[in-house]
């Protein structure tokens, strides 16, 4: 689940993600993963991470908040896209991608439109970083 929140000292937005814990060991090594992954990764390709915290059976993951959706959402709403803008979001993926596997020696093991977000200055960025979500 990913909440949109408030920063409320300098009205800053940023997306909540919170993740419920059950039992499963696996699962909570994903997550720490997730977070150690993001903590790491200060790239243009890939979402800002700013804090995470338990609370409520849940580990709450503090990301940069990216105001037009999921790559998801705009096709839904748009239809296709012209190739130019696609070859622009491409271009932004691969350094996300490239950072992640040289760098991190990490492999994004769900890419697809839901996990590729924007925002209205053209930025372009991956998101959950979970391996083998």
């Amino acid at each position: 689940v990913v909440k949109l929140v408030r920063h409320r000292p300098t009205s800053r937005k940023y997306a909540m993600k919170v993740i419920q814990l059950g039992c499963s060991e696996q699962e909570r090594k994903q997550i720490l993963i997730e977070v150690k992954t993001l903590h790491k990764s200060s790239v243009p390709g890939i979402i800002a991470f700013s804090d995470a915290f338990y609370a409520d059976n849940a580990v709450h993951i503090i990301l940069e908040y990216m105001d037009c959706g999921s790559l998801a959402a705009v096709l839904k709403r748009h239809g296709t896209l012209p190739e130019p803008l696609l070859a622009r979001l491409s271009g932004g993926l691969l350094g996300g991608l490239e950072h992640l596997h040289r760098e991190l020696k990490v492999i994004h093991r769900d890419i697809k439109p839901a996990n590729v977000l924007l925002n209205n200055r053209g930025e372009v960025k991956l998101a959950d970083l979970t391996p083998g979500s």
